[in-house]
């Protein structure tokens, strides 16, 4: 799936656009000078960061990877050649519907398996789940401002966690979060840790203000632009810089380890307006951390702070977007190839691709292809398959198993696909005579969100 946070603004449109204003500012301009050092052995991370911590300059370790085992190439041209008709019941057996609860404005598809039941983000905050995935109680709230006008729905926030992770290990979830600074009229990010007992115990949310103040962000002028999350890995935590593209890894009591930027070119700056034709993939699987950096070709698990394995090259051959095509509107992406969403499970890669940039103004004018591409882990096979049924949006995978809604998963928890609706979608994309004969959705309400999964 695509990355798991909150693309924040001071106002936040639930919509989506082609373009995007930035900063007409430099790489040296938007961090500060690193010093690479010389591979040594990860020290002891066993201390925990304390409030005000500000990191030590440079970084310790430089990135190493790790080629154990083969990596896994997949061509996508031939791929996209070798069509096949496709329906649900070649994945599973039968559909399951969990409905998680009314949530008045939705939620971010970034569930996270956590002791006896999940975490979940939306706009209102942090909420808990329980181990059958329905809405137990808010753990953070955030302070923002809700607004709507017809189909537009918003909000501006004031404070607001960003992203989070959970990490078995100290049973506690990292945080990363901002804060207004009205003095100032701006806002600082902080990264933080908290025990996850500690948030289920409380006989109310947390508020942000209340957090401990860890990894104080404040030598970038745009906290918005510069990271995008925080997760966790062996032996610390990871933050993704979305302006350098890249990966920071830090130790558990902040201080900086490794940067890993595999081939995501150099940011240059640019005049005007930008785009952001395609996204970073972050996700866990089996525990560990993986990833796509935007516009790269290599998927990598993380082994530790400093360590990191390729696992799979999504080969595109001559259609492969740079970073720099990416982000100037003034250049064609017709002919590239580009990751809509990535969802890996314990037998497939589901890979959703676009030819062209996907935006409003694409899918109106009808200059957007969409193409769905599955890799069976179990027999090596690497096909794709056309839903003739849309044609401006990505297609969907006939659900013959209860007449229900076609499926394509973006989410994966525990190694299973999920895939998740607000209960209006399901009620406009699926007739009401086959909705009323599927006994797991009677009495769906509007808001309600679904999580479905085939097994």
């Amino acid at each position: 799936m695509k990355l798991i946070y909150f693309a924040l603004c001071l106002l936040v449109s639930l919509g989506s656009s082609c373009k995007n204003k930035n900063p007409n500012l430099s790489k040296d301009e938007l961090f500060s000078e690193m010093e690479q050092v010389s591979e040594v052995e990860v020290a002891d991370t066993s201390s925990v960061m304390t409030e005000g911590h500000v990191p030590p300059a440079g970084i310790r370790y430089a990135a190493k990877l790790d080629r154990s085992e083969p990596l896994i190439h997949l061509d996508i041209e031939a791929a996209l050649r070798n069509v096949r008709p496709v329906k649900l019941s070649d994945f599973g057996k039968e559909i399951v519907y969990h409905r998680i609860g009314v949530f008045e404005h939705g939620i971010d598809a970034s569930f996270t398996p956590a002791e006896d039941g999940y975490l979940v983000i939306c706009a209102e905050g942090l909420w808990w789940l329980d181990k059958n995935l329905r809405k137990d109680k808010l753990l953070i709230k955030n302070d923002v401002e809700f607004m709507s006008s017809g189909d537009f729905e918003g909000y501006s926030p004031h404070s607001m966690l960003k992203s989070y992770d959970y990490d078995p290990s100290s049973r506690s979830v990292y945080c990363q979060f901002f804060l207004e600074d009205k003095k100032n009229k701006s806002f600082v990010m902080y990264t933080s840790r908290i025990p996850l007992a500690e948030l289920r115990q409380r006989s109310s949310p947390m508020d942000l203000n209340d957090l401990p103040k860890w990894l104080k962000t404040n030598d970038e002028p745009n906290v918005f632009a510069r990271i995008a999350r925080v997760f966790t890995v062996k032996n610390g935590f990871a933050l993704y810089r979305e302006s350098l593209n890249a990966l920071y890894t830090f130790a558990a009591n902040g201080d900086t380890l490794c940067y890993f930027a595999p081939g995501s070119g150099e940011f240059k700056a640019m005049k005007g307006t930008i785009r952001n034709a395609e996204s970073s993939d972050l996700y866990k699987y089996k525990g560990q951390e993986c990833f796509r950096l935007a516009y790269t070709d290599t998927l990598f698990r993380i082994l530790d702070v400093s360590t990191f394995r390729p696992a799979y090259k999504i080969d595109f051959g001559t259609h492969q977007a740079t970073r720099a095509e990416g982000l100037n509107p003034a250049v064609d992406l017709s002919d590239k190839y580009l990751v809509h969403n990535l969802t890996e499970t314990d037998d497939y890669l589901f890979l959703s691709l676009t030819q062209n940039h996907d935006c409003p103004n694409t899918r109106n004018a009808g200059t957007v292809k969409f193409f769905q591409v599955i890799y069976n882990k179990k027999n090596g096979e690497l096909y794709s398959f056309v839903d003739k049924t849309k044609k401006t949006v990505p297609g969907l995978i006939p659900n013959d198993l209860d007449g229900g809604i076609g499926y394509w998963p973006k989410i994966q928890m525990n190694g299973q696909p999920y895939m998740l609706l607000i209960g209006r979608a399901l009620k406009r994309a699926v007739p009401a005579d086959r909705l009323s004969k599927i006994p797991a959705l009677q009495g769906l309400e509007d808001k309600e969100m679904v999580l479905i999964t085939v097994r």
